[in-house]
């Protein structure tokens, strides 16, 4: 049986409807009048954390608007604070700007050497249940010193605030086939089986006669000249390529890998599908022709965990790549289809070698940074429970390596 509404009540509906619009659109015009217009926001691109004895350093590289008959909409700055945690250190930051400092669009983490030592989790922690940076933001490890020389470097890489920042990930996005850290993958690491993680290692390159200023304290310095009463360094200072990793075990630093290590370990990623390959001293028909290089234009990995008849466990890498080489000496007297094969053949053997160094460093440190354990939990898990009477008797040290390797030019 239907029940019919009245006019009268259809148009207490209507007007109980219209209130309600009315006043969500008044509460969403008080939240946007309250959020400050684009020439007056202090924003925050990059992050740079130090330890001190009872707190932290906390380094931050801005953006700020300029007068509107400047050519540059933005200036650039860096910002520095010591404070007991990084919430007193934005606190200090917006009262040096007379603003509220914007962390939300932050999009790389910085950790300096002293907090890679003491621990970074209770500061990572902070940081991302408070929702102060977001949980994609990058994270480089400043090993070589601190957070904030590592900031001003790149606060002094150009003129233009857009090409500072803009060549910094320029440079790690193309000469670096690690894959990346983020504030949630570093957090996840802790609590992982592997409790182990590599994170792409930063180095400043002082050139000539420069060394980093020893200055500390709160303090807010100009966009990219030299000296100035700011921490870090003048514009003479430089970053390197990101191609070496720092490994963090429960949090802490356990050791950094070689150039060769890192280099073994990216051929092992999946994620990572871009690359290089280096000949140092390529020899063809009993003739040395030098070093050979090129590029990595294609990439599969896979990955097989077994035990031995003899109930060993052993990893296997199967790796496939189709490499671009690049000489730099006249190859063009050879026949090159058997060149091609032989140097097919001399790379392979040299990412054998440095996938076998990246596993021999994770057992060196202790450090399961390449997850060999966790694989053998996930696809061998009735074997490993019966490893020696009990799957916590399965150690690094137990696991051989294999790598086999497919090269195509």
């Amino acid at each position: 049986m239907k029940t019919s509404i009245s006019k009268k009540n259809k148009i207490r509906i209507y007007k109980i409807i219209a209130l309600v619009i009315a006043a969500a659109a008044i509460y969403c015009l008080a939240a946007f009048s309250n959020m400050p217009p684009i020439d007056k926001r202090c924003v925050v691109t990059m992050t740079g954390i130090d330890f001190l004895d009872g707190g932290v350093r906390v380094t931050a590289h801005i953006l700020l608007p300029v007068s509107q008959n400047e050519s540059k909409q933005f200036k650039q700055d860096t910002l520095t604070a010591d404070a007991k945690d990084i919430f007193e250190a934005v606190e200090k930051f917006n009262v040096m700007q007379g603003r509220k400092v914007e962390f939300s669009q932050c999009g790389v983490l910085v950790l300096g050497r002293g907090l890679l030592d003491a621990g970074v989790s209770d500061t990572l922690q902070a940081m991302y249940a408070s929702n102060l940076i977001g949980a994609g933001a990058i994270v480089l490890a400043a090993d070589n010193g601190t957070a904030a020389e590592f900031l001003q470097a790149v606060n002094d890489l150009g003129e233009e605030t857009s090409e500072n920042i803009g060549t910094f990930l320029r440079r790690f996005q193309t000469t670096t086939a690690m894959p990346k850290a983020t504030l949630l993958s570093v957090l996840g690491a802790e609590t992982g089986e592997s409790r182990s993680m590599a994170v792409p290692r930063v180095e400043i390159e002082y050139k000539e006669g420069m060394q980093p200023q020893e200055e500390g304290g709160e303090s807010s310095g100009g966009g990219g000249g030299e000296g100035g009463d700011k921490p870090g360094l003048s514009s003479k200072a430089d970053i390197k390529s990101v191609s070496t990793a720092v490994i963090l075990k429960d949090g802490k630093r356990a050791g950094a890998l070689s150039e060769y290590e890192t280099q073994g370990y990216m051929y092992t990623q999946k994620s990572s599908v871009r690359g290089s390959f280096y000949i140092e001293n390529f020899t063809f028909e009993g003739r040395e022709l030098g070093p050979v290089y090129g590029q990595i234009r294609r990439k599969s990995v896979r990955t097989k965990t077994y035990f031995t008849p003899e109930g060993k466990p052993e990893i296997c890498y199967r790796i496939k790549l189709k490499i671009e080489p690049k000489y730099t000496a006249d190859f063009s007297r050879f026949q090159e289809s058997k060149l091609y094969a032989a140097l097919a053949e001399e790379v392979q053997k040299s990412i054998q070698a440095q996938v076998i160094a990246a596993v021999e460093a994770s057992k060196n440190l202790d450090a399961d940074y390449m997850q060999i354990k966790y694989r053998f939990y996930r696809t061998q898990n009735k074997k490993i429970k019966a490893f020696e009477g009990n799957p916590e008797n399965l150690l690094l040290r137990d696991v051989a390596v294999r790598a086999e390797v497919r090269v195509k030019i």
